[in-house]
């Protein structure tokens, strides 16, 4: 209910909790105080039906403190409202709000989610498993018990939905049988929060993250890797590179307005085709390697057929040029120089069938032109970079901000997710690269640098592959502070990079206009 809620947000939320009670704060004996006192009273008085709100699981938890200073009012004790009390086992409001999202995402939370079913929304709701499980409220809040339209007094009927209003109802029964047992997962992410995405009236969007796949031992012996080819694929420069594991072969983009096919066993090219009058931006293989998605700057987003080498589909998607791309889980993500990133529903064709269309599902405004966008593996969760050094992370589901950093005075070249879904690497033209936690409000872990300005960047959670505008890959890890690895790979900066799906083979674009 609105007073419950704005009890526990009065530190971040005040106008609204004074709206509320008619301009005044409520007595300071009865604002929230204390964890371990507001437990006690739920715990034990019959009255106090509060539950704790989604704040409670979400760092850094800023509601517990009274950053602004509000004057909330001295207790009977003589102890002024301040900073919410934390049990002894808390040390920050940070540390405390983590834990809690740690038990509520535990295993043993998890394989007791019926049970909480079965009291709010299921067989232990009403009646006699009610009555058995402790489980009663008033009359009053109970869907169909009181037909307030059928009331005559006016002043009965109003003071009956002010009650409502304020004091809220119990849901909708749904379930007449025992829940379910849901089996245990062990993966622990803030994405779980957002794992539902908005489908069309005609798809549901399918959320199921890849399996990660696991670091070669000998990954850090990058150096050792042997040298494969380097082939002069274009006119002009390369803007992007992406890998076909199953066709042992390359697919880039350039300037030059051309997509080209490049075998690694035959190592010769194998396909050039012109998609548009103007510069292509970037490509993107979906996981069936049957469509490549290329972002033009025509505004507009190709989609061409590997198996009959030809665009089937195109559409204008942006007011501007379109200069990063991603998918996951069924949702297409595009940013563009117009300062925007769209969101769309979009489901891959399957070997020879018709090509899918995208429907858009959101637009996010930004303030500056988008260089790099990411979607996480449950297409929970977006990640935009700018051409200002800010990134930006989004809801999917409600297409709202939920943080923005400024990290750089130069462009983010890069931001990607970690396959886990748990924390966020982005780069700055001036060659660091930040990692930051995702599940614990986007804290910065730590930074990397090759010690070279950088134009692109790739990693899986624990290594990192930085490009830098020499034409020199180096490899870094989290687990180092210094570089592990470098090669000279081209003569000029690498505009991108791309690691098959085995992690045996990196492959590298430049704007000499070589694949390496």
């Amino acid at each position: 209910t609105p007073a419950y809620v704005l009890h526990f947000l009065v530190r971040v939320a005040p106008e609204y909790l004074l709206c509320l009670q008619g301009g005044k704060f409520d007595f300071a004996n009865r604002m929230f105080h204390s964890i371990h006192e507001t437990w006690q009273h739920a715990l034990t008085g019959p009255s106090d039906v509060r539950e704790l709100i989604p704040e409670f699981y979400v760092p850094p938890g800023d509601f517990l403190l009274n950053d602004a200073q509000l004057e909330l009012g001295v207790r009977d004790s003589g102890a002024k409202v301040n900073d919410v009390q934390l049990p002894p086992w808390a040390g920050t409001a940070r540390d405390f709000t983590s834990k809690l999202r740690e038990a509520l995402e535990s295993e043993y939370v998890t394989s007791r989610l019926h049970l909480w079913i079965d009291l709010v929304f299921g067989c232990k709701q009403r009646g006699e498993e009610a009555i058995r499980a402790d489980n009663l409220f008033h009359y009053i809040t109970y869907e169909g018990n009181v037909e307030i339209d059928q009331i005559g007094d006016v002043i009965k009927q109003n003071s009956l939905k002010i009650q409502i209003m304020e004091f809220g109802q119990t849901p909708t029964q749904l379930f007449a049988q025992p829940h379910l047992t849901r089996l245990a997962d062990s993966s622990n992410s803030l994405n779980k929060m957002y794992s539902s995405v908005k489908p069309t009236p005609t798809q549901t969007a399918v959320v199921s993250p890849p399996p990660v796949v696991p670091l070669p031992a000998d990954w850090e012996g990058l150096s050792q890797l042997s040298f494969e080819i380097s082939y002069k694929l274009h006119k002009d420069s390369m803007t992007g590179v992406c890998t076909l594991p199953k066709q042992n072969s390359i697919v880039s983009v350039s300037k030059d307005h051309t997509l080209r096919l490049f075998s690694l066993t035959s190592q010769q090219q194998t396909r050039s085709t012109v998609l548009s009058s103007m510069a292509l931006s970037s490509c993107l293989v979906m996981p069936n390697e049957d469509t490549v998605l290329v972002g033009s700057w025509d505004n507009s987003i190709y989609f061409y057929s590997v198996e009959y080498a030809d665009v089937l589909h195109s559409i204008p998607a942006h007011d501007s040029s379109v200069t990063c791309l991603a998918w996951s889980s069924n949702l297409l993500v595009t940013g563009s120089w117009d300062t925007s990133v769209k969101i769309w529903h979009y489901i891959p064709s399957k070997g020879a069938g018709p090509i899918g269309t995208p429907q858009i599902l959101g637009d996010l405004d930004h303030d500056c032109e988008l260089t790099s966008v990411d979607i996480d593996a449950t297409g929970a969760l977006v990640v935009s970079g700018c051409a200002d050094g800010s990134f930006s992370l989004w809801d999917v589901h409600s297409m709202e901000k939920i943080a923005e950093k400024k990290i750089s005075s130069t462009s983010v070249c890069s931001c990607l997710f970690s396959p886990d879904c748990k924390s966020l690497a982005v780069c700055a033209e001036e060659g660091v690269v930040s990692i930051y936690s995702v599940t614990e409000g986007l804290p910065l872990l730590t930074t990397r640098s090759p010690g070279e300005q950088c134009s692109s960047m790739w990693w899986n959670g624990e290594y990192i592959l930085c490009g830098g505008v020499s034409g020199t890959l180096y490899l870094l890890s989290l687990n180092a502070t210094a570089t592990l690895a470098k090669r000279e790979a081209h003569q000029s900066a690498i505009s991108a990079i791309s690691v098959n799906s085995d992690m045996q083979v990196v492959v590298t674009a430049s704007t000499d206009r070589n694949v390496s």
